[in-house]
């Protein structure tokens, strides 16, 4: 069985004027942009995946998997899934990092940094977010509840999201590209 890590990408479901019931501890979202292809996503990877074990108590990351600049089995296995997010941030370029979807996209070490990360987990979250999931290994059937409270007041058109990331994944040999790695973490699985 594949081991599965939820993240929540964007939150809400709420309308204006809430009343705000105290502060909630804010995760950073880092979604990450890149390609087991990619020649600059190779020598840049390994730099970020330091910054966000160095700060993994504050820290969701993502990474997109993109079609470009040449074959990568994971954009392969659900190619939608990062299409839509490319398009949502304007991603024309990998390696390419966007931080809770108001930073970036842009260079992964300008980005996300030891500081960046530090000064957005500062920062209060209106949302305390707390997701349950389950697995039916017979059918690898994933049942996942997100429940959200408010914690400040919020306005606008707010939605949620819900990626399934798989957290490490391995090949026995070069199989996801031709940069020479065989090992990827928490990649967008759906």
């Amino acid at each position: 069985m594949k081991r599965v890590l939820l993240s929540a990408l964007a939150v809400c479901v709420t309308g204006a004027g809430m009343i705000a019931f105290g502060q909630s501890q804010r995760m950073v979202l880092v979604q990450h942009f890149t390609q087991a292809s990619c020649g600059p996503c190779a020598a840049q990877n390994p730099t970020l995946e330091t910054t966000l074990n160095n700060n993994a108590g504050d820290v969701i990351a993502i990474k997109h998997q993109v079609s470009w600049p040449g074959f990568d089995a994971m954009y392969n296995s659900y190619p939608a899934g990062p299409d839509t997010w490319v398009s949502y941030y304007g991603v024309t370029g990998v390696p390419n990092s966007v931080m809770d979807g108001t930073s970036g996209p842009g260079a992964p070490n300008t980005i996300v940094t030891n500081s960046t990360i530090a000064s957005r987990a500062g920062v209060p979250s209106p949302f305390d977010i707390v997701l349950s999931a389950s697995i039916d290994p017979s059918t690898m059937t994933l049942d996942v509840t997100m429940d959200i409270t408010c914690t400040q007041a919020v306005s606008g058109n707010l939605k949620e999201h819900i990626a399934v990331v798989e957290k490490h994944l391995t090949f026995a040999q070069e199989l996801g590209g031709t940069i020479g790695a065989t090992y990827f973490y928490t990649f967008f699985r759906h």
